[in-house]
């Protein structure tokens, strides 16, 4: 399992259905922002800068869909007893958040 297992949603797909008045933004200088709830710390969905795309942690999601993984990034820090893989395997980051959306297909 990845520690960080997230999914791209359309932000035209995507809405709220309760709970955005309880969201925090932390954001680096670099512009990286991570949001999260104010009440128990869990990370949420967020929108993705310049982008029309919302990151949404999978362990979010309520209802079970039929999802597969698109890739493993930084595989090369992953805990020995991480062993479960994808078909498409990266020892380090991705590069960039274009290059994400270009490894995905997700061109704006």
């Amino acid at each position: 399992m990845g520690y960080n297992l997230a999914t791209l949603v359309k932000d035209s797909e995507f809405r709220w259905i309760k709970g955005e008045n309880c969201i925090a933004s932390w954001s680096k200088p670099t512009g990286y922002r991570t949001d999260f709830c104010n009440v128990c710390g869990s990370t949420v969905p967020n929108s993705l800068r310049d982008v029309p795309y919302v990151w949404v942690p999978v362990g979010l999601i309520d209802e079970r869909l039929e999802m597969e993984c698109a890739g493993d990034f930084c595989t090369d820090d992953a805990m020995p007893w991480d062993e479960t893989r994808s078909l498409s395997c990266h020892a380090g980051p991705v590069e960039s958040l274009a290059s994400l959306l270009k490894y995905l297909k997700l061109n704006s």
